[in-house]
C-alpha cells in the first residue's frame, strides 16, 4: 500500500534529514564546535560533510564535535581524483573515529536510500537557511498530504 508522504511520514521525519553544503556556504564560517551546536539547535541527527582545502586540518576536530552533539555523519563529499592527497586524509579520518559514512562524489537522484539532504548553498548564516528549509519542508509536506492544510505559503529569509 503506497502511502502519501507528509510530516509524519519517515521520508520528512527529522532523523531522515541530513543537513548539507553548509561548511562553505555558511556566512557566519563556524567552526566544528559552533556547527555541530547549530545543527544540533536545529534537531539535526544527520550531516553530509561538504569541505575545501582550508578544512582538510579541521577533519578530525569536525567528526568529534559531531560525535559529541550526537549528529551522526552519513555522508563525506569524496575527491573524484584518485591521486588527490585528500582522499587518504578522509579514509583514515575515517578509520581512526570508525565512522562509516556514504563517501559522495556526486548525489545520485535513482536509487537514494540515505537521508533527505537540505541543502545550505544560499551564501547567508547556514542556521536561517536551513531552518528555512525545515520551516518549507513541512510546510510542503502538510501541501502534500492535505492541499491547503500547510496554511499561507512560509515567507523566508534573504541571503546578506
Amino acid at each position: 500500500m503506497a502511502t502519501t508522504p507528509n510530516s509524519q511520514s519517515p521520508l520528512f521525519a527529522r532523523t531522515n534529514l541530513a543537513a548539507w553544503c553548509v561548511v562553505p556556504f555558511d556566512a557566519k564560517k563556524r567552526g566544528p564546535v559552533e556547527r555541530a551546536e547549530m545543527l544540533h539547535r536545529l534537531g539535526f541527527q544527520s550531516f553530509a560533510y561538504d569541505w575545501r582545502a582550508h578544512d582538510v586540518p579541521s577533519f578530525d576536530a569536525e567528526v568529534e564535535a559531531l560525535k559529541r552533539q550526537g549528529i551522526r555523519l552519513v555522508a563525506w563529499w569524496f575527491p573524484t581524483d584518485a591521486e588527490d592527497p585528500n582522499a587518504l586524509v578522509i579514509l583514515e579520518v575515517c578509520r581512526r573515529h570508525r565512522i562509516h559514512p556514504q563517501l559522495l562524489p556526486t548525489i545520485q537522484a535513482s536509487g537514494w536510500f540515505g537521508p533527505i539532504a537540505l541543502i545550505a548553498e544560499q551564501g547567508g548564516d547556514a542556521e536561517v537557511t536551513l531552518s528555512d528549509d525545515l520551516t518549507g519542508l513541512h510546510w510542503l509536506s502538510l501541501e502534500i498530504a492535505k492541499p491547503g492544510s500547510g496554511g499561507p505559503r512560509p515567507a523566508f529569509h534573504q541571503p546578506h
